[in-house]
């Protein structure tokens, strides 16, 4: 039995008064609507790791290698370098790449990216909370109509942050 009908039978038993089914009802809530509160330590609302994108050597081997050790499926060709693999279930995506649009160009970082799922993602709230939060740091994407929304950390790892929904396609 849930907690709530738990507290509905006592209340009905008369084991609980309403003052009491009352406090017993916030108390119930509180952990909900905590969850829900956005805070100064959460200021986009990352809830996943939504994708990976990794520059490859040879984007058929590569496939094959995700596919055979993972499970992962072709989903998508973003551009003739760029093209996604899906993981099974509900894992996400690796996002691989055969050019060099998203790297350094030395290719010492052969990471690509990170994307970040978020929730209730908007470009433009997403792009003010992190200039807010961190003030200086370089913001691209922030468009009304942006996809997503790019920083890059103190390494020079390019972070995107996108809509913890987006699959990729």
């Amino acid at each position: 039995m849930n907690p709530l009908d738990s507290l509905m039978n006592q209340y009905d038993r008369g084991t609980v008064n309403r003052r009491q089914l009352v406090q017993g009802l916030l108390m119930l809530l509180a952990p909900a609507a905590a969850a829900n509160a956005q805070s100064a330590d959460d200021p986009v609302r990352a809830r996943t790791i939504n994708h990976v994108h990794i520059v490859v050597n040879n984007m058929d081997e590569s496939k094959t290698f995700y596919g055979k050790l993972l499970g992962a499926k072709f989903q998508h060709q973003f551009t003739k370098d760029i093209h996604s693999v899906v993981l099974p279930g509900d894992g996400g995506w690796i996002s691989l790449d055969s050019g060099t649009s998203q790297v350094d160009a030395e290719k010492k970082n052969r990471l690509g990216h990170f994307a970040i799922g978020i929730e209730r993602f908007n470009a433009p709230e997403t792009a003010a909370a992190i200039r807010k939060a961190l003030p200086g740091v370089k913001v691209e994407g922030d468009g009304a109509n942006s996809r997503s929304v790019f920083v890059y950390d103190p390494n020079g790892i390019r972070v995107q942050l996108m809509a913890k929904e987006d699959k990729g396609n």
